[in-house]
């Protein structure tokens, strides 16, 4: 039998047993022996302790020409005591994941002859070395969490629960949010026998979300009317709408209502730093009429102040228009002008 196909297979224990008369189209009686012996080798190794090993056994047992449905079991089993484990001391997740990739000699040589049929290097333990860099071995993360470990082994009600736990250990992890949300979209896709999505579960992440955005648009209330640093306050908002992402349009809408606002009031200044803070937050908010009506009162103003020969000012309003010639233009006469009272005040 093909090792691709029985690799591929043996991650999908839960589906429905096949038919007798399927299982004989897809396999003879060396890839029954073999499914056998992992199965074998697999209690083996569980018992010995050798943890990684017993799941690599299980895993690699498909449902055709195996005991798919007792690898399934014992693949709960262990999932279960030790995601168990790892959550009673906290861990609930890791960024790692649950397999690592560790550099490995005998990996690599196995790889360069990966086409060959009948591979002299092929590892006692199915799965025990994968393709990626060009060989590595596949070992369990010791951080793994309890999420990683309920997932790796099928136990998804359980998976689901240590999710949200890893979340509420740091609400306010946004990439772990991120995460989160990601794992329970897909778990609306996912077609499991005995198991059906909550949708309780994206409901409370929802509330998490809603408390960040929440509390950090607060912070950017407190922090602008302390400090008004529009740069700090877009940083901050920029925070806020990234919460606001998974709440909806109309989260996402009170973001950018409180940049115009910001940059509403900035603009009423009619200074060259009032309009200029105007531009970053419409910049942030994407209100490009508002923008180039800022750009358009700013060149008003730099030809109004040029007009009335304050040159120095009339610079600072090209600036913000962005009109690099007409602000060249301001300085030089500001220079002249500069120039000319020096010498008057020479004896």
């Amino acid at each position: 039998m093909n090792k691709k196909l029985w690799i591929m297979t043996a991650l999908t224990p839960f589906l429905l047993a096949p038919s007798l008369a399927a299982a004989d189209a897809f396999c003879n009686y060396d890839d029954t022996v073999k499914m056998d012996n992992y199965l074998k080798k697999g209690k083996e190794a569980e018992k010995a302790g050798r943890t990684r090993d017993a799941l690599l056994y299980y895993m690699a047992i498909d449902s055709f020409c195996g005991d798919g449905v007792e690898a399934a079991r014992s693949m709960l089993r262990i999932g279960v005591k030790f995601g168990d484990r790892a959550a009673e001391r906290g861990r609930f997740v890791s960024d790692e994941g649950f397999f690592r990739k560790v550099e490995d000699e005998e990996c690599r040589r196995w790889v360069r002859h990966y086409t060959i049929e009948v591979n002299a290097f092929d590892p006692e333990v199915p799965g025990h070395c994968t393709t990626a860099s060009g060989g590595m071995r596949l070992e369990i993360n010791p951080q793994a969490g309890a999420f990683d470990w309920y997932e790796a082994t099928f136990n998804y009600k359980a998976a689901d629960l240590a999710m949200l736990k890893a979340v509420n250990q740091k609400p306010d992890d946004l990439d772990r949010y991120e995460r989160a949300f990601k794992h329970f979209e897909k778990r609306r896709r996912l077609n499991a026998t005995g198991y059906t999505p909550d949708p309780t579960h994206l409901k409370e992440l929802e509330k998490t979300a809603l408390s960040n955005l929440n509390a950090t648009l607060s912070s950017e209330e407190k922090e602008f009317a302390a400090l008004k640093q529009p740069a700090r306050s877009v940083q901050i908002l920029e925070s806020a709408l990234k919460w606001a992402a998974f709440l909806g349009e109309s989260a996402k809408e009170r973001v950018t209502v409180r940049a115009a606002l910001r940059a509403d009031a900035a603009f009423q200044s009619d200074t060259p730093t009032g309009l200029l803070d105007a531009l970053i937050f419409l910049s942030f908010a994407d209100k490009n009429e508002e923008h180039s009506a800022v750009i358009v009162r700013a060149a008003e103003l730099g030809q109004a102040s040029l007009n009335k020969k304050d040159y120095e000012l009339a610079e600072k309003y090209f600036i913000v228009a962005g009109n690099a010639d007409m602000a060249a233009t301001a300085r030089k006469l500001a220079e002249k002008s500069r120039a000319g009272e020096r010498q008057d005040k020479k004896p």
